[in-house]
């Protein structure tokens, strides 16, 4: 039987899941997305982990592979080398717990199957390297924008990390006008813009714009109303302006 990884990305709203085959390309009828709640008990947690690991078990099977491996990237604070999250704005109730041991109790049949967890940015970084508009190029820094920023290097083909498995660089606490980066280029900094806009166009007493009540919906707006990504860029900020970092970064590739 031919060997696949599980690749499962964690994220705070859905665990996105797919059978990874050695040459990276994606096994048919895979790919899966399951709802999870971040803020749930600890055991609910687990149980949405053990369910796509189980999924996963049943599509190997299927498709005639055997799951070989397990790979989870997930945003941090987060001991990656220890399987451990440390983060206490999302997931707070698994913070401390070694996830490696956990599942092995939920799941004793995939015990011995090695799993590692990898910062969501550096696996954007390493997809992008090694199969995007990356490849090829040594030096590279990659930015993620979900429910917050992330970010990630690469100098010389290495990804930029810390002991522990996470971003050596990070950025999303960085001084932004009146805030931080990530309060303003994340999922909630765009519907605040958005919200923003709204007031304005009330204000001014102009064409009133559609509510949206997420990111998904504010994307197909944009998508169908090309005034919309101006009007975000136009909406009234307040504060200082962005401050660098200083220093030399590793080129973009994009």
């Amino acid at each position: 039987m031919h060997p696949a990884t599980l690749s499962l990305d964690a994220g705070g709203t859905f665990f996105k899941s797919a059978l990874v085959l050695p040459d990276g390309a994606i096994a048919r009828g895979s790919l899966r997305s399951t709802p999870v709640n971040s803020n749930a008990p600890a055991d609910e947690i687990l149980a949405a982990y053990a369910s796509v690991i189980r999924s996963a078990l049943a599509d190997a099977s299927a498709a005639g592979l055997r799951l070989a491996a397990i790979a989870v990237s997930t945003p941090g604070p987060f001991d990656y080398a220890n399987a451990t999250s440390l983060m206490p704005h999302k997931f707070p109730s698994i913070r401390g717990l070694n996830l490696r041991d956990a599942l092995a109790k939920h799941l004793p049949e995939t015990a011995t199957l090695p799993l590692r967890f990898i910062c969501d940015a550096h696996a954007f970084l390493l997809g992008e390297m090694r199969h995007g508009n990356a490849a090829g190029h040594p030096n590279v820094l990659a930015i993620t924008i979900g429910t917050g920023l992330g970010f990630a290097a690469a100098s010389n083909g290495q990804i930029l990390q810390t002991p522990a498995g996470g971003p050596l660089i990070t950025i999303y606490t960085r001084p932004c006008r009146d805030a931080t980066i990530e309060d303003h280029v994340s999922h909630r900094g765009l519907l605040h813009l958005y919200q923003q806009h709204l007031r304005q166009a009330a204000a001014d007493n102009t064409h009133p714009a559609p509510e949206v009540p997420d990111i998904r919906s504010l994307a197909t707006l944009a998508r169908s109303a090309p005034s919309v990504p101006s009007a975000l860029a136009d909406a009234p900020q307040h504060g200082a302006q962005t401050k660098g970092s200083g220093g030399d970064a590793p080129a973009a590739a994009r």
